[in-house]
């Protein structure tokens, strides 16, 4: 049988296009995850491995920089930071569908989220953006000086945020002090708010919380720690160290600014003249002790597992019917898998379901979960539940007792006891 011309010149066509098409994932093809584990930051990613470890790698070199900034800081959030980073908008969606909700609203490159078991942190890695982390890195800072300081000034908290936040991770270093754009012209083209209505300025001002006014207290903030951190003669007279001894001892920041500053007048007039220049000073940190990002461990995560996790995170961020498919997804796909009850007794106990997060915090402890969490949640939602028989009130015991001694076998940066659920 022969054939026609016509077909004969079209078989190269048509055999590419069924050789394309056998090559192409299909629609509902599922991601590879990935988690990498570095020193002190769990990654799980669908970027590849290349990419996770690099997102590790620059996280750790972060968290390096507050360690040779401030010594004596405390730089161990006390519970595990876990990272999802997703590859694209469509992956960051699924993790943070409310962002896509409202018609208009800013679509984030990554958020940072605290907890009171766990800290998350999202991001996405294709945005191609100088500092796309930009507000990961800010937020983070407050929870390094959350840990170091209780009530820190708002705009030295802010200040500092604002200054950490704006750093560029390289290679091998980390640089501190680069002069936001946003921040310049606002600086450049707006009056400075008078010191000392800045240093009395608290969570409830206007100055702080109305967006004509904080968009200045946030430039003027970054531009007096820009100052105390990297101007030679404020550092040379140590001047944020002074003024954080005298406001430690006193609680008064204004009395402790006209201690450390001099006359706020004078102070005022040289921060205009600081917020003002063309030429900033900038810092560089070389980062040398988190070690080689190829050392951190890595696996392909089982769906169960991916699954598992986002449930777990679903919970936090009150994404409850997101949060329950993930965890029945789980269990279905690995009937013995801790983590999946885990988070199904989280989702529970975050809804005042007592009852339900008891049973599913101890199936995962008839697992044999390696995680104290377990034992924690499961006490207090025996005790969230009512008054625990005295049966009860000794099984409440020994959980504790279990989460106390499972603690001490794990790294002090993993050791803080969560306070409870929101």
């Amino acid at each position: 049988m022969t054939l026609r011309p016509r077909f004969q010149a079209l078989l190269p066509f048509l055999f590419c296009i069924l050789f394309l098409g056998a090559m192409a994932p299909s629609a509902g093809s599922k991601d590879t995850w990935i988690e990498v584990r570095s020193p002190n930051f769990t990654v799980i990613s669908n970027a590849g491995e290349k990419e996770a470890r690099k997102i590790a790698d620059q996280f750790e070199q972060f968290r390096e920089v507050f360690q040779k900034s401030f010594p004596t800081l405390r730089v161990d959030l006390g519970k595990p930071l876990i990272i999802f980073v997703a590859k694209d908008e469509n992956s960051l969606k699924a993790l943070l569908p409310s962002y896509w909700e409202t018609k208009g609203q800013a679509h984030p490159g990554g958020i940072y989220l605290p907890g009171d078991d766990r800290h998350y942190v999202v991001v996405r890695t294709d945005l191609g953006t100088e500092n796309p982390y930009y507000v990961v890195y800010h937020e983070y800072t407050h929870a390094i000086m959350g840990l170091n300081f209780r009530g820190l000034p708002v705009w030295l908290n802010e200040g500092l945020a604002e200054y950490y936040g704006n750093s560029v991770i390289e290679e091998k270093d980390v640089e501190i002090g680069k002069v936001p754009a946003y921040h310049l012209q606002t600086l450049q083209q707006q009056p400075l708010i008078p010191i000392e209505t800045l240093l009395r300025a608290d969570e409830r001002s206007p100055y702080y919380n109305e967006q004509n006014h904080a968009t200045m207290f946030y430039a003027e903030s970054w531009a007096i720690v820009h100052y105390l951190m990297l101007d030679p003669e404020a550092r040379k007279r140590q001047l944020l160290n002074n003024f954080l001894s005298s406001w430690n001892a006193s609680g008064d920041q204004v009395g402790a600014a006209q201690k450390t500053f001099g006359d706020l007048n004078k102070f005022e007039g040289t921060m205009q003249v600081y917020a003002r220049q063309r030429v900033f000073y900038m810092a560089k940190v070389q980062t040398t002790i988190r070690g080689d990002a190829k050392s951190y461990s890595s696996r392909v995560l089982p769906d169960a597992e991916v699954d598992a996790q986002r449930g777990l995170f679903y919970a936090h961020t009150h994404r409850t019917k997101e949060g329950l498919d993930a965890v029945n997804a789980a269990i279905k796909a690995d009937p013995k898998l801790p983590l999946a009850y885990e988070a199904q007794g989280y989702l529970a106990f975050s809804q005042g379901e007592f009852a339900v997060a008891s049973d599913a915090f101890e199936r995962a402890i008839e697992l044999q979960t390696n995680d104290y969490f377990p034992y924690y949640f499961a006490a207090q939602a025996r005790l969230r539940g009512g008054m625990p028989s005295e049966e009860e009130a000794t099984k409440v015991v020994a959980y504790l007792e279990k989460a106390i001694q499972m603690t001490r076998n794990l790294p002090q940066h993993t050791r803080r006891w969560p306070r409870s659920i929101p």
